[in-house]
């Protein structure tokens, strides 16, 4: 799911609780303060780890807003990413 009342209606939510978890999503979802409660994708930072290591250039692309940027580095770094740099 790409937004909160898609997560919320694949959860089989009643419809104005989808609504209401939406307008939630659109103010909580972006703000930098509220990445501390993402978990890292295990694979996927294994993935890049073990990629890094073996000599690979690995890039880091995100939805995000440049705004978010350094919250986004931070995240990624909590998750113990290397070779992150601002664009």
């Amino acid at each position: 799911a790409s937004s909160g009342g898609e997560t919320a209606r694949a959860l089989g939510l009643p419809e104005d609780v989808v609504s209401k978890f939406q307008a939630h999503w659109e103010v909580e979802f972006w703000k930098g303060s509220a990445f501390v409660h993402d978990t890292p994708i295990a694979p996927m930072v294994e993935l890049a780890k073990r990629a890094r290591a073996a000599g690979a250039e690995v890039v880091y692309l995100t939805g995000r807003v440049d705004s978010l940027e350094s919250a986004t580095i931070a995240q990624l770094k909590r998750f113990g990413l290397q070779g992150i740099d601002a664009k």
